[in-house]
């Protein structure tokens, strides 16, 4: 499969044993962490996807992928939205010391994953595709029942809170795809 060069790069990051992402992060958190902070207080999406592009594993660019993704679904952009926090699940490690992860994710975040699943879910909520809906609510319960949050504007039980956002988007028209993030 083809990637780009600075893709591979960032995927050899994400997959460094943790004492190389140690280095990595003494190296470049000092010299982008003043971007992100003016980034994040601005809401600057340019300025964010620039920090990303060239620290992706920096101590703080899992706080930038949630607020990219965060920004995307703002503006209505569920596709876009959901490519940043899915880079935000654990990925696969990789095959070999020195390989890269197999695919672009961020390798250590402290969000809260669970978290981070319920708003894919939203994602999925949003596209209408009903069956697939019904089986990621059904596993979200099953897995995470007494998981508790601030999503979709409410505080409270997640599980709950996504079933009574799908009941109530029975009724929502489909989105319009607007873009993708490769």
């Amino acid at each position: 499969r083809y990637v780009n060069v600075q893709a591979y790069v960032q995927m050899l990051a994400a997959g460094l044993h943790p004492a190389g992402l140690q280095i990595y992060r003494q190296q470049l958190d000092p010299v982008l962490r003043p971007s992100f902070e003016l980034a994040r207080e601005t809401a600057d999406e340019t300025m964010l996807l620039k920090v990303l592009q060239q620290g992706y594993c920096c101590s703080f660019s899992d706080d930038a992928l949630l607020l990219l993704g965060d920004l995307a679904w703002d503006a209505g952009d569920v596709w876009r939205a959901r490519s940043f926090w899915e880079q935000l699940l654990p990925p696969p490690p990789p095959k070999a010391l020195g390989e890269p992860v197999v695919w672009l994710a961020y390798p250590d975040s402290d969000l809260d994953l669970v978290l981070v699943l319920a708003r894919l879910v939203l994602c999925t909520i949003r596209s209408g595709v009903r069956l697939e809906v019904q089986r990621e609510l059904a596993e979200f319960a099953k897995r995470y029942p007494d998981a508790n949050g601030r999503l979709a504007g409410q505080q409270g039980n997640l599980s709950q809170i996504l079933h009574a956002v799908a009941k109530e988007a029975e009724d929502w028209p489909l989105p319009v795809q607007t873009s993708v993030v490769g």
